[in-house]
C-alpha cells in the first residue's frame, strides 16, 4: 500500500535475500538470551568503580573503553562463541524456513549432511561433513577454553 516497490518480494524464495534474512531471523530468536546476559554481566560491574573513576576525572567514553567493556569481556567471549556454535547447529531454523534453498543459496553444514545422509543416501559423505563440523565445534572449544582456564587460574590466585 506504500508502494515502495513495484512487486512484493519474497525474501526466503530469492537467492539474494534468504540467507541475510535467515541470519536477522537467527539474531532476533537469540537477542532476548544475549540481552539478559549483557545486563546482568552490566549489573554486576562495582558501583564504587565506576564512581572512582568519575572522580578521577574519567569521562563517559572513558569509562565505558577502561571499565565496562573490560568487565564484560568475558561475558562477550562467552556470547560470541555461543552464537558461533549456534550457527553451527541452526538446522532446525534453517530447515523450516528455506530447507537450505532456493537451490543451495541458504544451505549450511547442517542440512548438507541431512540431505547427504537422509535423502541421498550417501552416508559416507554424510560422514566426512559430520567430521567438519566436529572440527568447527572443536575450533571454537579451542578458542573459548584457554580464555576460561585463565580466568579460573585468577580467581585462584
Amino acid at each position: 500500500t506504500l508502494h515502495i516497490t513495484s512487486s512484493p518480494i519474497d525474501f526466503l524464495g530469492d537467492a539474494k535475500y534468504a540467507m541475510a534474512v535467515v541470519i536477522l531471523i537467527n539474531i532476533w530468536r537469540s537477542f532476548p538470551y544475549y540481552t539478559i546476559s549483557f545486563l546482568s554481566a552490566m549489573q554486576s560491574i562495582s558501583g564504587d568503580l565506576m564512581e572512582a573513576a568519575a572522580i578521577d576525572g574519567a569521562g563517559v567514553i572513558k569509562r565505558f573503553f577502561y571499565i565496562t567493556l573490560p568487565s564484560l569481556r568475558s561475558v562477550i567471549t562467552m556470547v560470541i562463541v555461543l552464537e558461533v556454535v549456534n550457527a553451527i547447529n541452526a538446522f532446525d531454523l534453517l530447515f523450516v524456513l528455506t530447507g537450505g534453498g532456493p537451490g543451495t543459496s541458504s544451505e549450511i553444514l547442517g542440512l548438507l549432511i541431512y540431505r547427504l545422509g537422509f535423502t541421498r543416501f550417501d552416508f559416507a559423505g554424510a560422514s566426512a561433513a559430520s567430521t567438519l563440523l566436529i572440527g568447527a565445534a572443536l575450533v571454537c572449544f579451542l578458542f573459548y577454553a584457554p580464555t576460561q582456564i585463565r580466568k579460573k587460574g585468577r580467581n585462584q590466585a
